[in-house]
């Protein structure tokens, strides 16, 4: 109708279209230009770049070049950061610069011009700028991108040809990245299972997330992406970036990939954690041919890209043999030294002669509070909930005057850090704790702290995942249980730390713990000889039990310990909805899983209690 009563008819001039270079006599329609120019519209790739490629390696060889991963949201950077980190140093979060960098580094704290470069993406002078300074601190960097082309900054304008810059790409199929685990997305839809034909439909029609994302990210194109209908321009300007980068490698084998990058980079002895779990294929879980096809087709360009990608990949993973997983179910943490019972024997004994500190690893919401009050009455501990924290840094001797030994407090300690921090600590206090919060700590493995000291005595507080995630916590915003709607549960039910295997994450040493159902069952193994190395484990199930019973082998009299609040009902019952629970139990298997260990090795076993006698 409203082509009807159009100033110009379009069908009438087709004459004028022709001559005009856009369409429509203003020389100005980015949609007609969409479909019309299918040229390329960033730099060339060099025609030696192949000698560009094999200079940046070298220069890495030799400790010059800086190595910097363009990251796309879900395209594998949480594994390759914690990977990059047992090769050298790398920025805090994310190993990307950032205001911990720009605030307490030179010269990016007193020069603001050399910090206004780190902008990203970076320009073609400011490569050259900011690529040494980099350099002297950190080996590896990585930056984000997500789903947005910077018109303004290309990322087509920095220097990928400096040969102090060594450049890695991930790439990941269109499809599995959209499925990949997102908390925008989460808090938009039910889980897969849980999703409607609706959902599913609306999900397929993201306007960014299901768009053509890495696609567009590498695009350089204003108003990228469009769909089926994106201009091809965007797919060259792409393929022409992917060309210019020193490294590609692929998500589908990331493990097999990096392994293979050390060898050429000259990295030795590096043990290598398995990469996340494989989700199953793509159409398999939209289940639906229809939605599957119209997603490929919305994502054409963006799936082309890809394959462009794994064209140039390190390690082509369709080649690796069939019979060889990509992903090994093996711990890649310290094993458990066999005489450990003895261990455990002789720290005790050295608590009881006032020789050993006693330390619990602390999970939030796993009684820490309630332990702290009662070792309170055993002796002196730290202020605030028994952690070492700034009162005691600014207050007291040796920490006040000696940097290096305030250093090694950062949590979790390292194996010398143990060593250099229990005999100190030990005489101001017979007990500490530290808090873990659901997030692997991949640069500084909790594993790795000198666990079999003679003079740490260890604790682990275990309970039930399902009970943890219901505790109150003042971070998860939802209304009370009684007025949660069912949409405020299943949002909760898929929150991406809280309710996603906190405790198993805390433990796991695995970068990028944990991903529901299919959690990397390496973050179990890892969880389970970190259990069996410490001395003494308490279930929350019957706290105030556990901690008569420590009592009594450490040597303590007369302390009452008093009654732990009353019990809740029980989760499923709080829960109220079967289905929810069932699927809460299913995201949590693994952390189920290391819970049901713990509690084989607690110090009181909680369902062996006397029924009449509540805990």
């Amino acid at each position: 109708f409203a082509q009807n009563r159009s100033l110009i008819k379009c069908s009438e001039s087709a004459d004028q279209v022709n001559n005009d270079d856009d369409g429509d006599g203003d020389g100005d329609d980015e949609e007609d230009n969409e479909s019309t120019s299918t040229a390329s519209t960033t730099p060339n790739v060099p025609d030696n770049v192949e000698e560009i490629h094999s200079s940046q390696i070298e220069n890495y060889n030799s400790g010059r070049a800086l190595m910097k991963n363009i990251h796309i949201t879900h395209h594998g950077g949480t594994f390759l950061c914690a990977e990059m980190r047992k090769w050298g140093p790398a920025p805090g979060f994310a190993c990307a610069m950032g205001p911990a960098e720009e605030e307490n580094l030179e010269p990016f704290k007193s020069d603001e011009s050399i910090t206004k470069e780190l902008q990203e993406p970076w320009t073609k002078d400011g490569t050259d700028i900011v690529v040494p300074v980099i350099r002297k601190y950190f080996h590896f960097v990585t930056s984000e991108y997500q789903g947005v082309p910077y018109v303004d900054r290309p990322m087509s304008a920095t220097d990928w040809e400096n040969e102090d810059l060594v450049s890695i790409y991930v790439t990941k199929h269109p499809i599995d990245r959209t499925l990949s685990g997102d908390g925008r997305m989460n808090g938009i839809y039910p889980p897969e299972k849980e999703r409607t034909a609706e959902d599913w439909w609306n999900f397929a029609n993201e306007e960014r997330h299901t768009n053509n994302y890495a696609l567009a990210s590498l695009s350089d194109l204003p108003g990228c992406c469009n769909g089926a209908d994106t201009n091809p321009v965007a797919l060259e300007n792409a393929k022409k970036l992917l060309s210019r980068f020193t490294f590609v490698l692929d998500a589908a084998c990331l493990s097999e990939s990096v392994v293979e990058l050390g060898k050429l980079m000259g990295i030795e002895n590096v043990t290598l954690e398995a990469a996340s779990t494989s989700h199953r294929p793509a159409r398999e879980r939209l289940g639906n041919d229809t939605l599957y096809e119209y997603m490929m087709e919305r994502n054409k360009l963006d799936v082309q890209m890809h394959e462009f990608a794994q064209s140039r990949s390190l390690v082509k993973c369709d080649e690796l043999p069939r019979d060889e997983p990509s992903k090994e179910i093996t711990s890649t943490t310290p094993a458990v030294p066999n005489n450990i019972e003895e261990i455990h024997t002789t720290q005790i004994e050295n608590y009881k002669a006032g020789k050993a500190l006693m330390k619990n690893l602390g999970v939030t919401h796993h009684g820490g509070s309630f332990l702290c009050t009662e070792m309170r009455k055993w002796g002196p501990t730290p202020e605030f909930v028994c952690s070492m924290g700034s009162a005691e840094k600014e207050n007291l001797e040796p920490f006040k005057s000696d940097q290096s030994i305030i250093e090694q407090l950062v949590e979790p300690w390292t194996k010398d850090g143990t060593d250099v921090l229990v005999p100190v600590i030990r005489e101001r206090f017979h007990y500490v704790a530290s808090m873990l919060q659901g997030v692997p700590s991949a640069d500084r493995p909790l594993s790795l702290s000198n666990w079999e000291n003679e003079d740490l005595v260890s604790i682990y507080v275990t309970k039930h995942p399902i009970d943890r995630a219901l505790v109150g916590d003042g971070s998860i915003d939802y209304p009370p249980e009684q007025d949660r709607t069912a949409e405020d549960w299943w949002r909760f039910a898929n929150e991406e730390r809280h309710s996603n295997n906190f405790a198993l994450s805390s433990l796991s040493d695995l970068a990028g713990c944990c991903d529901g159902a299919d959690t990397n069952p390496v973050g179990l193994e890892n969880a389970k000889k970190l259990l069996s190395r410490v001395t003494i484990v308490l279930d929350a199930a019957c706290l105030s039990e556990s901690v008569r019973e420590l009592a009594r082998i450490m040597g303590i009299q007369n302390v009452t310990v008093r009654d732990r609040s009353p019990r809740h009902p029980p989760s499923r019952e709080r829960l109220g909805n079967d289905t929810l629970y069932e699927y809460m139990m299913e995201r949590n298997k693994l952390d189920v899983q290391m819970h049901e260990f713990a509690q084989s090795r607690s110090l009181v076993k909680c369902d062996e209690l006397p029924r009449d006698e509540p805990s």
